[in-house]
């Protein structure tokens, strides 16, 4: 294999950890309990809601909320209800 692409895959491989443990800060900090991890994504519990979250794109989904992207938005939208979109009526 090339070099570079060894150090690209050094790389992310340490970017995906460094924002595994940011997100599980993050969710400790929500008051989250996380229910399955692998190296792609993180499964949560916040409530009655079950929340995906993919630490390397960013990207969360889940029952009963919006996607998106960004750990921040995540908890912005779980903690602040005045965030969320209202349907239209």
């Amino acid at each position: 294999m090339p070099k570079h692409k060894t150090e690209w895959k050094e790389r992310r491989a340490r970017a995906v950890q460094d924002r595994m443990e940011y997100v599980r800060k993050e969710i400790a900090s929500m008051g989250g309990s996380i229910l399955e991890e692998s190296d792609t994504y993180v499964k949560f519990r916040r409530g009655v809601i079950i929340i995906t979250y993919y630490p390397f794109t960013g990207g969360y989904t889940g029952k009963g909320i919006e996607s998106g992207r960004g750990i921040l938005n995540l908890k912005k939208y779980l903690t602040d209800p005045s965030s969320r979109k209202k349907p239209n009526s």
